[in-house]
């Protein structure tokens, strides 16, 4: 939605949006669904209802990927033209994006979806991608985080490097993100060069009983990986830096039992815990805002980073469960995998 917040306040007057009603939206919800959406397979359909039926009966679109078309509409019409209250069918005023006939479209599409079983395959993370927020998040890092000096600061800090650690992770190990940030110390080991003492790669092993059962739970992860392009997108690398830091910091290696953190209501790495997959799925978003990538990337969602990893492994010719992992579920909503309970962890307000 990035386009319409850089069109001139002439033209955007010209669209009305300052007087936009709510058949509006679902008019262009309609539109964006065939636009973007996919073919339904034969035989499938996502329901008869009135106000969801007759572009869902051809096409269709994550029901996270509408929330959040939605309620990217619904942000630019609060902030920029004061549109914050309820919708108003008597006065037609408010925000046309609350009003009950929007909401109704949007809960009737999701319901239709859950009830009738509709797949919905997540849009991957190119290496590309991948490079790119890794690229905007260390931009961000040189240019606000380089002199830390309050608490605040330093926690940001650690958290964007852990972060970047994560994401490599996840791309590099084709985990879901609610087992990838269980991964605990004692479950990697990095082998070092004795000449040099260079860590040349690291062995993952977790134990059976932590992952599911068509997960294998041992790999092994080289230095750069699949990628070949230096230490700024190795995960061995950014591990190794973001640990560094956190000594520097004042954290004691020997505290440290889990590999991804979790953040502590005083604003310091908790690291006998390790984070918690919704607070991952809200950092990575509150991220994406940061760098100013959250409208590009509208779309992704921590799964992402799975699905163009399970594709980047078959075009080296490598399955899965070659590298460790299995395919059975690839295909498989990463909004099941968000079933734990989420602790009080503070990620995405530090």
């Amino acid at each position: 939605m990035f386009w319409i917040k850089s069109l001139p306040t002439t033209v955007q007057s010209d669209m009305n949006l300052n007087v936009i009603q709510p058949d509006a939206i679902i008019t262009f919800m309609h539109y964006y669904i065939k636009k973007h959406g996919k073919k339904m397979r034969t035989g499938s359909t996502a329901g008869s209802s009135s106000s969801a039926s007759s572009t869902l009966q051809n096409y269709y679109i994550a029901a996270s990927l509408l929330k959040n078309v939605i309620g990217a509409i619904s942000s630019i019409l609060s902030t920029i033209y004061g549109r914050i209250e309820m919708w108003s069918p008597v006065n037609h005023s408010g925000n046309p994006c609350k009003a009950n006939s929007v909401i109704l479209f949007k809960n009737s599409y999701i319901k239709q979806f859950s009830k009738n079983k509709i797949e919905t395959p997540t849009t991957p993370i190119t290496k590309s991608m991948l490079f790119e927020i890794i690229d905007a998040l260390d931009k961000y890092i040189d240019e606000h985080l380089q002199n830390v000096a309050t608490k605040l600061d330093i926690i940001k800090l650690l958290l964007l490097n852990r972060d970047i650690s994560y994401y490599i992770y996840l791309f590099i190990s084709s985990q879901r993100g609610g087992e990838g940030c269980k991964l605990k110390t004692a479950n990697v080991c990095f082998n070092r060069n004795p000449d040099d003492d260079t860590i040349e790669f690291a062995n993952v092993a977790i134990p059976a009983a932590d992952v599911k059962n068509h997960i294998k739970n041992n790999f092994r992860i080289d230095r750069h990986d699949m990628f070949q392009k230096g230490d700024k997108y190795c995960f061995i690398h950014r591990y190794q830096m973001f640990k560094a830091l956190c000594i520097k910091h004042g954290y004691n290696e020997t505290d440290m039992k889990v590999i991804f953190p979790s953040c502590a209501r005083n604003k310091t790495l908790d690291y006998s815990v390790h984070m918690k997959y919704n607070s991952c799925i809200d950092k990575f978003k509150a991220n994406l805002k940061l760098v100013g990538l959250q409208d590009k990337y509208i779309y992704l969602t921590l799964h992402s980073f799975r699905r163009d990893s399970v594709q980047n492994y078959k075009g080296l010719g490598e399955s899965q469960k070659d590298k460790g992992k299995g395919i059975e579920d690839e295909d498989e909503d990463e909004d099941n995998e968000d079933n734990e309970d989420d602790e009080d962890d503070m990620d995405d307000s530090a």
